[in-house]
């Protein structure tokens, strides 16, 4: 007894596994008659993503696990470095490079105004 095509592809959609649940409604909605050869490739194309998927997000997972969340408690002068879990890298916390640009613009503008002071003195003019 043979079955027809479109009866196996049906048969196919409904063993699937239930996490594939968002596909297999996908699939049943489909109005174009789907033959067995597409119903493969779209099986195929769908766990190729869901690979892919899974990896990137373990990447992601192993991203966060090296970052820590700074202390609200503390001071930002007292946790100007957070170390990672690991202690691979040192992260600089928002804080602390806020601190560390406007000592930097504040050190420019003091150069600056030296700068100007020694003009005024050598010419005989005084601030």
């Amino acid at each position: 007894m043979k079955l027809s095509e479109s009866f196996q592809v049906v048969a196919m959609i409904k063993k699937l596994p239930s996490m594939w649940k968002y596909f297999k409604n996908y699939l049943k909605r489909k109005r174009k008659e789907m033959g067995l050869e597409d119903l493969i490739v779209r099986l195929r194309i769908e766990e190729d993503n869901r690979l892919s998927k899974m990896k990137f997000e373990k990447l992601q997972i192993e991203a966060k696990e090296n970052l820590m969340e700074q202390n609200k408690n503390t001071s930002t002068k007292e946790s100007a470095l957070t170390i990672s879990q690991k202690g691979e890298r040192l992260k600089w916390s928002k804080g602390i490079t806020t601190i560390v640009a406007n000592l930097i613009i504040w050190s420019r503008i003091a150069d600056f105004l030296r700068k100007i002071k020694r003009i005024f003195q050598r010419s005989g003019l005084y601030l």
